[in-house]
């Protein structure tokens, strides 16, 4: 008997141990596909945002809340929506429309059987509301598909699309500076392009930044980390060229955090009522990954929706939304 145990013990390692490196293997996949899916519909909703903030910028005089209907409509059933978003409904009253979308993405990765592919899939309902008068988008806001009267606005795995961040992708709400105060300026609005350097707004009169690079300053694991590597880009080189567009001699854009670049700092603080030798990166704002060749009237991020007033107060809120054509 104890060889038989044995023998049973053994055979029914011979088939866990295979189907469970499978299962491992198939929720591996499933994950990079779900990761995928995020990405995806993350990219499609910054860049329909985009290129509906840019046309109604650009409407001719004397355009109604159709007229901006219909360019919201073109960008979400055209190139922008990458075939993952849908018109749900439009509501136009005079200047203003509003509209109802639904953004679905799925992806499959790996294998070429069921079994052996990675399944994943992302997206959600959102609505945006245009006033044509002002040449705004002046709501753009999460709803529950299931809240819905559309047959065919359940999306699997429904998660806020102003929440996603998928990879490579700019979160639609990046500038959320963490400043706490009175929104006393704000310089930016629908449809214009943001580069490193620009001023966004100010908050109790001090100067929220716009910068690029591949992430947010905190988080220093996403730049290079040394500069003497030919084509690195490092967290100093971000804010060495940040500086140099407001005006500031760092003595050249090369990743040396030297003398010139120290003072740059405490002469841009002095400037603006900052206190401190360092930069207050609760003002400076990550407006995504750049290409730092790119063209700005071409390639910067396009503010999509203005979330703020002046005079508000905010803490940690969201000033404006941002999105990318391409």
């Amino acid at each position: 008997m104890g060889v038989l145990a044995a023998v049973g013990v053994l055979a029914v390692l011979v088939v866990a141990v295979p189907l469970g490196a499978i299962a491992f293997d198939q929720r591996s996949k499933d994950n990079d596909a779900e990761s995928g899916a995020r990405g995806s519909a993350a990219a499609a909703f910054g860049a329909v945002t985009a290129c509906t903030a840019l046309a109604v910028s650009e409407l001719a005089e004397g355009a109604g809340g159709d007229d901006a209907a219909v360019a919201a409509r073109a960008c979400a059933e055209g190139e922008s929506g990458r075939g993952t978003t849908a018109v749900l409904g439009s509501e136009v009253d005079g200047g203003v429309a509003r509209l109802t979308m639904r953004t679905s993405a799925s992806v499959e990765t790996g294998g070429g059987t069921d079994w052996f592919a990675g399944h994943g899939s992302a997206g959600g309902c959102w609505h945006m509301t245009l006033d044509v008068a002002a040449r705004t988008m002046t709501d753009l806001a999460d709803v529950r598909c299931s809240a819905l009267d559309d047959e065919d606005a359940a999306v699997a795995h429904e998660t806020g699309l102003l929440a996603l961040d998928g990879d490579g992708s700019l979160d639609p709400l990046t500038a959320a500076p963490g400043a706490r105060g009175e929104l006393t300026a704000l310089y930016v609005t629908t449809g214009d392009r943001l580069w490193t350097g620009d001023i966004v707004a100010e908050i109790d009169g001090r100067p929220v930044v716009a910068y690029t690079g591949p992430a947010p300053f905190d988080e220093p694991g996403a730049w290079d980390d040394d500069a003497r590597i030919p084509y690195s880009w490092t967290v100093t080189h971000g804010m060495q060229k940040m500086l140099g567009e407001l005006g500031y001699d760092t003595g050249g854009i090369d990743g040396v955090y030297g003398s010139l670049t120290a003072q740059a700092i405490r002469d841009f603080n002095a400037d603006h009522g900052i206190a401190g030798d360092e930069l207050d990166e609760s003002l400076l704002v990550w407006v995504g990954d750049v290409d730092r060749s790119l063209d700005r009237d071409r390639d910067g991020t396009v503010v999509t929706a203005v979330l703020a007033e002046v005079g508000d107060r905010v803490s940690g809120d969201a000033l404006v939304a941002l999105g990318r054509t391409s």
